[in-house]
């Protein structure tokens, strides 16, 4: 199986290729690419826990590409909320066996309510369309409508808070045809609604209509924006001085060496 799923990831790069040095040196996979990372997307996936936090493993099928204008979802890539504030650009391919007659649910939810390391209130429902005729996104049906993230500033004096919001999107064909959707569990919500977000599960609502695996995701990581202009400058996965490095080398091998060090050893990596 390790095998299959290795085979089938789209955009897989050899693990001999040359590595980025651009790329911070106690960076892992996450959020960064690694090129030297054959799992790539899916190890973005387990290493963020967005598997199995949100959803099961799955073989990625198709590439689900998510715009907000300009900005780009890039698998954990840090987004300000400000630019989330109104519905993104999807598209997806239906090659090799889907066609414009195939449907989809396309979903995106928040699992980080109000904090990674406390999501008391849980899975936040952001966004739920479904019977989308092949990809043309904007001809589904729109069960939940679009409300952009809500990150909170982490409370004063809490040392231990994770204020990053893993925003998770999610594509799944269905295989049955139209969804049959039931008043008591599939209310509809608007986009100024709050009532019905919270507490949502995307696997259970996979469940309850037989989506089953889904065959594409993506997400975006934000949190509470300062207004001062550093969002994103420096994230807390930055690490780049010797002796920060020195003390997670044992975790990150590719860290013990310094970017200096490194550049004479580029062919062994």
């Amino acid at each position: 199986m390790a095998l299959l799923v290795l085979a089938l990831l789209p955009f897989s790069v050899h693990p001999d290729d040359n590595w980025d040095e651009r790329i911070d040196p106690a960076c892992c996979p996450y959020p960064e690419r690694d090129p030297r990372d054959y799992n790539w997307p899916f190890s973005h996936f387990t290493y963020s826990e967005i598997i199995p936090d949100v959803l099961g493993t799955f073989v990625p099928m198709t590439s689900v590409n998510i715009t907000f204008g300009n900005t780009a979802v890039d698998y954990g890539k840090p987004i300000p909320p400000s630019v989330m504030v109104t519905a993104p650009a999807v598209t997806f391919a239906l090659e090799p066996d889907r066609s414009e007659r195939t449907l989809h649910t396309l979903m995106m939810v928040d699992p980080d309510v109000p904090f990674r390391d406390q999501p008391a209130d849980g899975e936040r429902v952001l966004w739920l369309v479904y019977d989308i005729p092949g990809n043309q996104v904007v001809q589904g049906k729109t069960l939940v409508e679009y409300a952009g993230p809500e990150p909170l500033p982490c409370p004063s004096g809490d040392r231990l808070c994770l204020p990053e919001h893993r925003v998770t999107f999610v594509l799944w064909e269905q295989p049955h045809g139209p969804l049959d959707l039931q008043p008591q569990d599939d209310a509809h919500i608007g986009a100024a609604t709050h009532a019905g977000r919270l507490s949502f599960k995307a696997r259970d609502f996979a469940t309850r209509h037989e989506l089953g695996l889904q065959l594409g995701m993506n997400f975006a990581e934000t949190w509470y924006d300062e207004g001062d202009g550093r969002f994103g400058s420096m994230p807390w996965w930055h690490v780049s001085e010797d002796e920060s490095l020195s003390r997670v080398g044992h975790l990150l091998p590719h860290a013990a060496q310094t970017p200096k060090r490194r550049a004479g050893k580029k062919d062994e990596l």
